[in-house]
């Protein structure tokens, strides 16, 4: 991917993107409200644009040498990573905390897939086992096998088919709900515009976090573009199109499948298939698929910085890196298959992870490092050293925001310094609000998971959120 032009680092962008979580979105527009789920969808894709422009900003401010990252150079130099940026902001620590929030981050998602395949499996008798623990644990030997013995990079070559994979089946399931339903959704809405609750909202807002997810590969697309200077603009453009794309089929879908009488959605699109179809079963079986080959990609890298993390610790550093390997995947892979059977709800588990994990690698980290690699630009005291620093903020500053030879004239370093202040009260209101949305929706989504439990919900929807619209 080397080298890619701007318009081929789009679509990738956008690929990055859309992914099983889309099956997810339908549903999740009726927790959101059909007024309100487009307009939030739209701030959290300019959320996204925001987080990405402050990481590029990060970027300029990470004291060198950077560290030569494996595959990775512009022109013959060494290029950022989040945790180059992060080691930069708070040091060893700060990478240590990336490392553990996106090892976090790529085990939930290996959960999605686990928890998105074993429900596939149990919307039809000829593929299910019984129930969604059976299922789970069903596919506990293949994911395990696939993680320790294959080779990932050849198992990436089927991304473009997961893509097909979920055209086809929301071609599939277009046809069916009009030969169903007709329109009628459309003439006689029954979908809420305004969220049922602040429960629904909250697993709306994670699915929705969930369905972009840019920010963390914000430096490997930029390396490998031919012109890594248009990366932002790049990332605008592919937030623009999935946004549009999101809202065209989850409005679409829900009202589809919403017709008057009808309980409408009960979970991800796929439920609404019916069973007995040659082609539904087909549908099904190509999804399971994608979800089982997908899996790997996810839970290797997951699993290598988790093992990097122990090789450091003096604890186990004496073990050979093969029985680590193999230990640690091995409990990775048990643990995704324990809390698949706890929690079957594919919507649910979409849901808190966008709320918890992509949120804090989307909303909070990129303004928390940006606020304290700006602290630590500025905090040179007073005096000559003070104004070293000035000189350097003006010459990193693009000339229109106050830099040498800027629009503000010849007092660049005052401009440069103006405008950071300005930046760094942003990313401490910004910090604020992805804290507290964080900390708000995953409490709400669990509080959901909880209830699903107590209630003994068997399919994917959330409990109480038909009765409330």
């Amino acid at each position: 991917m080397a080298g890619s032009s701007f318009s081929s680092s789009v679509v990738n962008l956008i690929k990055i993107c859309i992914g099983t979580g889309i099956l997810a979105l339908p549903y999740s527009f009726a927790c959101g409200g059909l007024l309100t789920a487009p307009l939030f969808l739209a701030l959290v894709a300019r959320w996204n644009a925001f987080s990405v422009d402050r990481l590029l900003s990060c970027e300029r401010l990470v004291p060198p040498p950077l560290p030569a990252s494996p595959g990775c150079s512009q022109g013959g130099k060494p290029c950022c990573s989040l945790g180059d940026v992060a080691r930069g902001a708070f040091g060893r620590g700060g990478r240590y905390l990336v490392d553990c929030t996106i090892a976090t981050l790529l085990v939930g998602v290996c959960i999605s897939y686990q928890v998105a395949a074993s429900s596939f499996m149990l919307s039809d008798p000829l593929l299910s086992f019984g129930s969604s623990a059976s299922n789970s644990g069903l596919l506990f030997v293949p994911l395990l096998s696939l993680c320790l013995f294959s080779n990932i990079a050849s198992l990436s070559k089927f991304s473009f088919l997961g893509l097909l994979s979920i055209a086809f089946s929301f071609v599939v399931i277009t046809i069916h709900g009009v030969s169903e339903n007709g329109f009628r959704g459309f003439s006689e809405p029954t979908v809420p515009l305004l969220p049922p609750s602040l429960s629904t909202f909250a697993v709306y807002y994670g699915t929705a976090s969930f369905c972009y997810g840019i920010t963390p590969v914000t430096f490997p697309m930029k390396s490998s573009m031919a012109e890594p200077s248009r990366m932002a603009a790049a990332n605008r453009l592919a937030l623009f199109c999935a946004f549009a794309f999101y809202t065209a089929i989850g409005a679409f879908t829900i009202l589809l499948f919403s017709p008057p009488g009808e309980p409408g959605l009960q979970g991800d699109i796929l439920q609404a298939l019916p069973t007995g179809s040659p082609l539904t079963l087909a549908v099904r079986v190509s999804m399971i698929l994608v979800c089982i080959v997908s899996y790997p990609l996810c839970l290797v890298p997951g699993s290598e910085v988790i093992e990097d993390m122990l090789m450091d610790s003096p604890l186990v550093s004496v073990l050979s890196h093969t029985p680590l390997r193999y230990g640690t995947r091995l409990l990775l892979v048990a643990l995704t298959t324990l809390v698949a059977a706890k929690i079957p709800s594919f919507v649910l588990v979409v849901s808190l992870i966008g709320c918890f994990c992509v949120s804090i690698v989307s909303f909070v980290f990129p303004p928390l490092f940006h606020l304290r690699l700006l602290q630590k630009r500025l905090g040179g005291g007073g005096g000559g050293k003070g104004a070293v620093v000035m000189t350097e903020a003006s010459s990193l500053l693009p000339k229109s925001e106050g830099g040498a030879g800027g629009a503000d004239g010849a007092d660049g370093a005052g401009g440069a310094g103006g405008v950071w202040a300005k930046e760094m009260q942003v990313d401490k209101v910004m910090i604020a609000v992805g804290v507290i949305s964080t900390i708000v929706t995953t409490l709400l989504t669990l509080q959901t998971i909880v209830a699903q439990w107590s209630d003994g919900v068997p399919g994917n929807g959330v409990p109480g959120q038909r009765e409330s619209s």
